[in-house]
């Protein structure tokens, strides 16, 4: 059930003669069936004594403590295993997206302020049970992600995030009540609270999912993309392997169908570079050439073949003649070729040379 280093970690806790529990994610992902990311443990303690057990662990295992004096936390990473170790602790929001207030808590109090049922769930290591207050294991079991509280989204607008990666990493479906509180909360505009940073990194999280197009699916059911950038906003559904794109190019194929003032409030929001409206601008050039014949749209690729990279124009474009450009990208005209032509010259000659090249590799396509 653990590994060595977990199983380490636990005789360690032992030691002190403390009640102790796994709780979290690795309690869901155990009972799934799958290998946990990480784990946390949490345990009944006032701030002093989490701390001092916590510096007392960091010592025995040689490695370095990440603490966090705040919420009490403390992380350590062991030969590649992540493992935090909290005080349970009861969190009290004073506004939308506030930082909490933390108090010492018990095991209660640190389960109820959780995110969802799923993640609800601790496993008393020393008694060898379960303690499933809130039903977690059910919801397990009938693939629903439940809320814990009708104020949760309001509390932690990230928490709608976390709703959906959960949601597509396990396949599980919202209950209609967490539904119908996660569209609420795009539409009152709680996200608007969180940092734009962190806006951004969860989004970036959430298009790494290898299902991103369920992914993209439940953001535009929600209306997230409208609601947040204020402006109605085109999607591009990605076309290939979306993953194997730079994050600024997921972005770029997601919303290049955009006119100019909506692709400014996408670049600020997000905190893309420059370059992020310039080739999304192309992008549409190229939408629109491809309408016309073959020898435009692959004079027009050669030209900028240095402003998109081939996945890009993959999962932007079904078209046989940016295949047939991909397949052909490295070729070079004869160098002997271009000695007789004027230097002022040769580089349209080798456009028009390697275009020529094209259309008679590829046939017409008009």
């Amino acid at each position: 059930m653990y590994n060595k280093v977990v199983k380490n970690f636990m005789d360690i806790l032992k030691r002190y003669k403390i009640q102790f529990y796994l709780v979290g994610g690795a309690v869901r992902d155990l009972i799934i069936g799958e290998e946990p990311i990480d784990y946390d443990f949490v345990a009944q303690l006032n701030r002093e004594r989490h701390l001092e057990i916590s510096q007392h662990i960091s010592k025995q295992l040689n490695c370095e403590l990440v603490y966090n004096k705040h919420y009490c936390t403390s992380k350590f990473i062991v030969d590649g295993n992540d493992i935090d170790f909290v005080m349970a602790r009861k969190e009290t929001y004073d506004k939308i997206a506030a930082i909490p207030k933390v108090e010492e808590g018990t095991l209660y109090d640190d389960l109820k302020r959780r995110d969802f049922t799923i993640n609800t769930i601790a496993y008393d290591v020393l008694n060898n049970k379960y303690i499933d207050i809130f039903d977690g294991i059910n919801d397990i079991k009938n693939k629903k992600v439940v809320v814990l509280h009708d104020n949760s989204f309001k509390d932690d607008p990230t928490r709608f995030f976390r709703g959906i990666k959960y949601a597509v990493r396990l396949n599980f479906n919202f209950c209609n009540h967490t539904y119908n509180l996660m569209k609420e909360c795009v539409q009152n505009e709680y996200i608007d609270y969180l940092p734009l940073s962190r806006v951004r990194r969860e989004l970036d999280d959430l298009l790494k999912i290898n299902d991103y197009k369920r992914v993209i699916s439940i953001l535009s059911n929600f209306n997230f993309f409208n609601e947040y950038f204020k402006s109605f906003i085109d999607i591009n559904v990605p076309l290939n392997d979306f993953n194997v794109l730079e994050t600024e190019e997921k972005y770029i194929c997601l919303f290049f169908k955009n006119d100019e003032v909506g692709l400014g409030k996408i670049k600020t929001k997000l905190g893309l570079s420059k370059n992020f409206i310039q080739k999304c601008l192309k992008l549409q050039e190229l939408n629109d050439i491809l309408k016309y014949d073959d020898y435009e749209v692959y004079r027009y690729l050669v030209v900028n073949k240095k402003v998109f990279s081939k996945n890009l124009l993959l999962n932007c474009f079904k078209d046989n003649r940016i295949d047939n450009f991909i397949k052909n990208l490295n070729y070079k005209v004869n160098i002997k070729n271009i000695f007789d032509i004027n230097p002022c010259d040769r580089n349209e000659f080798i456009i028009n040379s390697t275009v020529k090249h094209l259309i008679d590799l590829g046939g017409k396509n008009v």
